[in-house]
């Protein structure tokens, strides 16, 4: 009897041992309230109660995919192994995941010891990744969105409004990949000395500023005040820009432009690789100075045109324009027609201009090597030279 009543009770016991350990529990970690189960694929998912936060800092391998909602909940899957590693908490309003004490042996570190994690929040307005990081929504909608990329970053979205003073700011010195179909904010600044790409995006609001002294690749449409690109590394960009204000563009480095430019004013300055597919189309000025290497297919219409090269500089298309002032003392291949005012060309390098007219005048001066070629017609022209000078005006006012 005695041995039957010890058999029950061991039975008894496991039984209680087993429906505790089930797939469902409530436990703390971190001061976090969690919920835990386990997916088809033997990963642990736990739902996290924790604090109001609006933005995310993360050195860890993690994916996140982003519902904007009124409802805060944060919901992760990983290996649990992943998880013990990791510690996620919330520091003056920014969820931080981390690894857990400088752990040498920590394997949350690649796309496959990665961490999923679900968020509903009300409002984003800061992503910090210096780990892997893929971000993932519909529409989202915040005051102003801060990026910083360290790591590995991609960004995938419907579209972005940042309608606050602050607008959309992008800093990354890792490898970054946006693909955006519409941005809508009232400013944007992107800060690169990494790798980054912003792939088929309409860009829509206020001014546009790029500092790269890495490596960028922009494919967008800009409607804006103004635009400001800085380049020291290497640029590919394509889109067209549609501003109301002015447009500055400033290379030291390698910088390839695809695509026109619309608005008030355009200042170029280039000392380092430009090449350029486009046309300007302005309601004031046009200034260009060139003392790299530069070669730019596109025309120009303008108040004023002012060109100064003392490179190397090619350029094909039509100007036109109240005034146009070209200066060269460098290597000059000009394939073009100007039609307007007074046209004044300044050679003290050499240069090879042919040149289709429709203007009031124009005055060619030379003091260095120079071959000139004029077609059209031109109310008064005005020839001097101290250099070698080859002028061809056969076809020019033929009427």
């Amino acid at each position: 009897m005695k041995t039957k009543t010890l058999a029950l009770t061991i039975i008894i016991s496991i039984l209680c041992l087993t429906s505790c350990s089930g797939v469902s529990k409530n436990t703390t970690d971190n001061d976090m309230t969690v919920m835990a189960g386990m997916t088809d694929n033997n990963e642990v998912e736990k739902t996290l109660n924790l604090g109001k936060f609006s933005g995310i800092k993360s050195e860890v391998s993690l994916d996140i995919h982003y519902t904007q909602g009124s409802k805060r909940s944060v919901r992760i899957s990983a290996r649990q192994d992943v998880i013990d590693q990791t510690d996620i908490s919330v520091m003056d309003g920014v969820l931080v995941l981390k690894k857990k004490n400088d752990d040498p042996e920590y394997k949350n570190n690649n796309e496959k010891n990665k961490i999923t994690m679900y968020l509903t929040a009300p409002d984003i307005n800061s992503l910090e990744n210096s780990g892997i990081m893929g971000f993932y929504t519909g529409t989202f909608n915040s005051d102003g969105l801060l990026i910083r990329n360290k790591g590995i970053l991609n960004l995938k979205t419907q579209d972005i409004h940042a309608n606050g003073a602050n607008g959309m700011q992008i800093h990354n010195s890792g490898k970054l990949n946006a693909d955006v179909p519409t941005i809508n904010t009232t400013l944007m600044l992107v800060d690169n000395n990494g790798i980054m790409s912003l792939n088929n995006s309409d860009i829509k609001g206020g001014s546009l500023t790029i500092d790269n002294s890495g490596k960028i690749d922009l494919s967008a449409n800009v409607e804006g005040s103004s635009a400001k690109l800085k380049n020291s590394g290497i640029s590919r960009m394509e889109g067209s820009l549609a501003l109301t204000g002015d447009y500055d563009c400033t290379n030291s480095g390698k910088l390839t432009i695809e695509g026109g430019v619309k608005g008030a004013t355009a200042e170029l300055k280039n000392s380092g690789i430009y090449k350029m597919e486009g046309s300007f189309s302005l309601t004031d000025a046009y200034t260009y100075t060139n003392s790299g290497r530069s070669d730019i297919t596109g025309n120009v219409t303008a108040r004023t045109i002012s060109m100064k090269n003392s490179g190397i500089d090619d350029k094909h298309g039509a100007l036109k324009a109240d005034q146009l002032t070209m200066r060269t003392n460098g290597r000059s291949n000009y394939d073009m027609s100007f039609k307007g005012g007074d046209a004044q060309v300044n050679c003290s390098g050499v240069g090879n201009f042919v040149m289709a007219l429709e203007c009031r005048s124009i005055e060619i001066k030379s003091s260095g090597r120079i071959k000139v070629t004029l077609s059209g017609t031109a109310d008064k022209t005005t020839f001097d030279g101290s250099g070698v000078s080859h002028i061809d005006t056969s076809k020019l006012n033929k009427f």
